[in-house]
């Protein structure tokens, strides 16, 4: 009897009183094996078209990536082009953001099935781009997750009346000639009851789902959205929330503000201390520091953010990916470090005189060389570690040619001065100019001031 009591009890906890995780482990059922060796450093260079391979809609096993003068030259150069215009412009743009994310990687699709009726639902429809993944075009790829996210949205009271109508009124014959107006209304009659049953959970489960295919979707406001709705849940049902969290994060860096020091501590940190064993960490990282990049050059991400970073892929509970992590950071320090360089040299060198001489372009260039240098700094730390550990051949190329670059860079010191010293002493010479000018222009309106009164006298 006692057993059974216990058996019973057992039941009981398990079907009642069990609340899943808002985890990555929730979402990805399948491990994804990825060849993780120098992973990320074209990634965060901008190797843009070796990295077109990349598809949206899958994370691939083989991102094996090195580190070259000719990437360095490709970022140079796409630098360049676009730092005038992002000067003159002057303001930041989701649009563009949202646009140049699409060559960026993203998050893989989820695998698991286990849910609420309205999440099975969304996994079934999700599992044509897996099943079709080669033959599918983007938008056809597209097409699917926007049906996917129809599926879970709210349904109204009216939506569910007309689809009770929908079976009332259909036929047997009429029903098996077009069963899928039918099969379509009993699907949603299904999500609509299912969803009032919901415990907080399910319910942050499902706002999740959201989350995530909006971001894989490039619409990072809604992302954003339904990760603070799943959060929010996953908090009154007392359950972890990694992958929402890890989704809010990401998301917010296409905010037109916002304070890297709270996403960090609060959303990304938690995201990966409390699922350390996620294999997906470094494709996350890798993911999250493409997007950190793009805001660097408004300020809203510096050198201590990086520095940031360098302290959560510290931590020993991530000790397993501290080779891939602290290549990925790597690359990004690297990136940044030639993107200043070349704002530099763009602002100093430009043609455009309104530019040229323009206090502000002096104030940019000097901000822009105190970064160049923090950065120079702040690298010395990843390349140490990097040294400290046991790495392979591949990986350990890839110190070497980056410590190689960084030499250079130091060595680029004096000459981004002089330039920086150069347009401050044009700029000082262009207003005692202006000076000499005025006051020459005063001096001639003072004469002809006093012959006309002699004149007249």
């Amino acid at each position: 009897m006692r057993k059974i009591v216990v058996l019973f009890f057992i039941l009981y906890n398990s079907i009642f009183l069990y609340a899943e995780d808002i985890t990555f482990e929730a979402f990805y059922e399948k491990s994804i094996e990825i060849d993780w060796v120098g992973v990320g450093i074209d990634v965060a260079l901008g190797d843009w078209n070796d990295l077109g391979k990349k598809v949206l809609f899958s994370v691939g096993k083989e991102v094996v990536l090195s580190v070259s003068k000719e990437v360095v030259k490709k970022v140079a150069f796409q630098v360049s082009k676009k730092v005038l215009l992002q000067y003159a412009i002057n303001k930041y743009s989701y649009d563009t953001f949202t646009k140049e994310s699409k060559n960026m990687q993203t998050m893989p699709l989820p695998q698991n099935n286990s849910g609420s009726k309205t999440y099975q639902q969304a996994i079934e429809v999700l599992q044509e781009i897996e099943e079709n993944e080669k033959a599918l075009s983007y938008l056809e790829k597209q097409k699917i997750i926007d049906k996917v996210l129809k599926i879970l949205s709210p349904i109204s009271n009216e939506e569910y009346e007309k689809a009770k109508e929908t079976i009332e009124n259909t036929g047997i014959i009429e029903a098996y000639k077009n069963p899928e107006p039918i099969n379509n209304a009993s699907l949603l009659i299904e999500r609509y009851e299912d969803n009032k049953e919901l415990t907080f959970d399910e319910e942050s489960k499902k706002e999740s789902l959201s989350a995530l295919l909006y971001f894989i979707s490039n619409n990072y406001n809604s992302s954003k959205k339904y990760a603070k709705k799943s959060i929010d849940l996953a908090n009154k049902a007392q359950v972890k929330h990694t992958i929402s969290s890890y989704i809010y994060a990401t998301s917010s860096l296409y905010a037109e503000t916002f304070n890297y020091d709270e996403l960090f501590d609060k959303y990304l940190k938690y995201s990966f201390l409390e699922e350390p064993d996620n294999q997906l960490i470094p494709l996350l990282l890798s993911i999250h520091i493409e997007r950190m990049i793009h805001r660097y050059s408004d300020r809203l991400i510096n050198e201590k953010s990086l520095q940031k970073i360098f302290t959560i892929i510290s931590y020993k509970s991530l000790e397993k990916f501290k080779v891939q992590n602290n290549l990925i950071l790597l690359s990004a320090y690297i990136n940044i470090i030639e993107q200043e360089k070349v704002r530099i040299f763009a602002l100093t060198s430009t043609d455009n005189m309104t530019i040229k001489n323009s206090p502000k372009t002096l104030e940019v260039v000097k901000k822009s060389y105190k970064s160049y240098n923090d950065l120079l700094n702040g690298v010395d730390k990843v390349i140490l570690a990097l040294e400290s550990i046991e790495v392979e051949e591949e990986a350990k190329k890839q110190v070497d040619i980056s410590k190689k670059l960084i030499e250079q860079y130091n060595n680029d010191k004096t000459r981004l001065q002089g330039l920086i010293k150069e347009l401050e002493d044009s700029q000082s010479n262009n207003k005692n100019i202006y000076i000499l000018i005025g006051i020459g222009l005063f001096l001639l309106m003072s004469i002809g001031y006093f012959l006309s009164r002699r004149k007249e006298n």
